[in-house]
């Protein structure tokens, strides 16, 4: 969607005009969902990434005012999800009395489309708190840790959320003295498991390209990507492309909401990785270090053709030279549009954008002049990039795809992880025992997420995987809902060698299992034991005898012999 008006005012800010439809402002900032926006008077004041923002309803527009000058808006449409068409979300809903009712009730009300981390840590201190409390907290978090921002003259100081590398700095104490209390642990670990970038996608990569016939640590591969170095997903996935194949991975393509790029023999990797380590998105990438035929469409860099026609920069490798060429809108939307999805390569990663960006109406953009895939696999980093027609539409053409649920898997174990090292260790142990014990995750979630790959290539060719991921999680819960009911009347042996006991024991991290093995077995609440070994050994079963299994005779045959009531005297 195209802002309205755009214009300068004389503070030194900047004022939009949005058009939209169907939103309400008030029910949307006031839902819940964030905690940086207040009321003052008809108008609403928050903080969006590092920009202070007053906005205001008026007819069928979002008036929006900022304290810096701004010449792109997109990260607040984004934000705001402006251009999402709510009629046709609608019109997926089930047609019943209590749906029409709540749809009634809500009309308007939007998701917002917040920071990840900034929405997480929200989330974390959010516990048993009524909604003034969470601004209260959040607003002295931000003052305290987050970096300072723009604000009008005579507005009192405002500040961005802060990063996941600044709150793993600070201690549980300084945490506390933001009103956050229990909570204060929590986000600590919770930041400091962030910071250290893990994402899982990599692991399943290298299984799928073992699929593809690519030895990816020999040979060459190709790969595209949507989200910059500055992604949470995307941004770790190009830096583990650089630290495990940093000679044959060749990242072709990617988009972000800075731009896009395209390189014909692969982007500098090293130069990727520390863009990822600034927290830098596409557009700070050298165009000198393009090879011939790439280029670099810089959305952030506009000129004014005319009153009313602006124009944005393209540069781009010609004859070993870096030529600027100014393109029209029009053009822009294309090259966006299309970059990506055209460029040819073994492996696409949509590691950022917005839901359904591929759907049953434009999947065929992911196909090539012949109607062939544009990529052989397709491994979902961020969730709902594809919408379940367009999964189905590729899947009949060839396509291997890893659905999200799937891909992301690592996430889920991280944050179980953390749970349970709040429950065992004090701030300062894990502190202490951070670095062992992220390298204990780590393993676990590379050797999860390779058994998660194997699972669903296993049945390659006789159904369709994202099928599989559906049946695999279904098996997987089945399982440990049946050992949950069973282990509710048990009672649990604190001895180390008890079957039980060990597979509790298995599950943790090595640092965890070798030096607090009491405190897991005395101070962990059962209930919180019991759902441990039960997520456990679904898991073990489903991945070790594979989803056509069901116990037989001999595998109950222990069980058997030991039961009297069979066995007789």
């Amino acid at each position: 969607m195209r802002a309205a008006t755009c214009a300068d005012m004389s503070g030194g800010g900047t004022q939009v005009s949005i058009p939209v439809r169907d939103y309400d402002l008030t029910a949307t900032l006031a839902s819940g969902q964030a905690f940086r926006w207040r009321q003052v008077g008809d108008a609403w004041e928050g903080i969006i990434g590092d920009h202070w923002v007053r906005l205001k309803s008026h007819e069928q527009t979002i008036i929006a005012e900022a304290a810096n000058r701004v010449t792109e808006w997109t990260w607040l449409i984004d934000y705001l999800q402006c251009d999402v068409d709510l009629s046709s979300i609608l019109l997926t809903f089930p047609n019943d009395d209590a749906m029409r009712a709540s749809v009634a009730a809500c009309r308007g009300l939007r998701l917002l489309r917040q920071d990840p981390w900034e929405c997480l840590a929200s989330f974390i201190l959010s516990s048993t708190k009524q909604i003034v409390q969470i601004q209260q907290i959040v607003r002295l978090l931000c003052g305290r840790f987050g970096a300072p921002v723009l604000v009008p003259a005579g507005h009192e100081p405002a500040h961005a959320f802060p990063t996941t590398e600044q709150l793993a700095l600070a201690n549980e104490s300084e945490l506390r003295a933001c009103k956050m209390g229990f909570r204060a642990p929590n986000l600590l670990k919770t930041a400091c498991l962030v910071a250290e970038g893990k994402v899982d996608v990599g692991d399943v990569l290298a299984t799928l390209c073992a699929a593809l016939g690519i030895d990816p640590k020999k040979e060459s591969f190709t790969i595209k990507m949507t989200g910059g170095p500055d992604g949470d997903v995307a941004g770790n996935e190009m830096n583990n492309l650089y630290v495990f194949y940093p000679k044959t991975a060749k990242l072709l393509a990617t988009i972000d909401v800075s731009g896009t790029i395209f390189d014909p023999q692969g982007l500098d990797l090293a130069i990727i990785a520390q863009l990822f380590k600034d927290g830098k998105p596409i557009r700070f990438y050298p165009p000198e270090k393009l090879n011939e035929g790439g280029f670099l469409l810089d959305t952030k860099t506009r000129r004014e053709q005319s009153a009313y026609v602006q124009q944005t920069l393209v540069q781009r490798k010609q004859n070993g030279k870096v030529v600027q060429e100014w393109i029209s809108g029009n053009d822009m939307n294309h090259l966006l549009r299309t970059n990506v999805h055209q460029v040819k390569a073994d492996v696409f990663v949509p590691g950022g954008g917005r839901p359904r960006t591929l759907n049953e109406n434009n999947y065929r953009d992911f196909l090539d002049v012949s109607g062939k895939p544009t990529s052989k696999a397709i491994i979902e980093g961020g969730n709902l990039y594809l919408s379940p027609a367009a999964r189905r539409a590729l899947e009949k053409l060839g396509v291997i795809v890893i659905k999200d649920s799937s891909a992301n898997k690592g996430g889920v174990i991280c944050s179980s992880f953390e749970v349970l090292s709040g429950l065992v260790l004090s701030e300062e142990e894990f502190m202490k025992e951070k670095p062992a014990l992220v390298a204990d995750i780590i393993g676990i979630i590379e050797a999860r997420s390779r058994d998660e790959a194997r699972a669903l290539l296993a049945s390659q060719g006789q159904a369709f995987l994202t099928d599989v991921s559906e049946w695999i999680s279904e098996r997987i819960n089945a399982y440990t809902d049946e050992l949950m009911a069973y282990l509710a009347t048990k009672t649990l042996s604190n001895d180390p060698n008890d079957p039980l006991t060990k597979c509790l024991l298995n599950y943790c991290p090595t640092t965890l299992r070798n030096k607090y093995q009491e405190r897991i077995l005395k101070e962990v609440p059962d209930v919180h034991k019991k759902a441990i070994i039960a997520c456990f050994l679904a898991q073990r079963l489903v991945y070790r005898k594979g989803l056509s299994w069901s116990p037989s005779i001999v595998d109950v045959l222990p069980l058997i012999v030991n039961d009297p009531l069979i066995i007789g005297h």
